[in-house]
Formats: C-alpha cells, sequence, structure tokens
C-alpha cells in the first residue's frame, strides 16, 4: 500500500525567488545524502499561478508503506 504525503504552503511575490533557491538547496542536500531519504519513492512539486497575490504550491510525496514514512 502507498503512502503520499501532502503539504501545502503560500509564497508573497516578494519572497519568492527566496523561496526557489531554498528549495533548490533542499533538493540538492537530499540528493547528497540520499541515505537519509531512503524511504521516499517519488517527490513532487507544484506551483498554482498566483490568483491572489500569493503562489501556491504543493508538495507531493510517495512512500512504500507506512513505515517508511515514520522512519
Amino acid at each position: 500500500m502507498f503512502v503520499y504525503l501532502f503539504e501545502t504552503w503560500l509564497v508573497k511575490p516578494e519572497h519568492e525567488n527566496r523561496h526557489n533557491k531554498i528549495w533548490e538547496q533542499c533538493v540538492n542536500y537530499m540528493n547528497c545524502v540520499p541515505e537519509l531519504f531512503q524511504g521516499i519513492k517519488s517527490m513532487k512539486l507544484y506551483k498554482k499561478l498566483p490568483g491572489e497575490g500569493f503562489a501556491t504550491y504543493i508538495q507531493m510525496v510517495e512512500f512504500n508503506n507506512l513505515d517508511e514514512k515514520v522512519n
């Protein structure tokens, strides 16, 4: 049974460049230390275009089972 984790957050337009740099650093860290993230089967980031002055981000992380999510 697959387990999915969904996270959403808003980013103000004036902070979007900083957000993108932090996200890139996070992904680079995950690639440099893969043993810390072995339970992750896949991860995707979606962006909804701003309609109210904020960009909405949705992160979807897939795990093979609940044990891999918890550990």
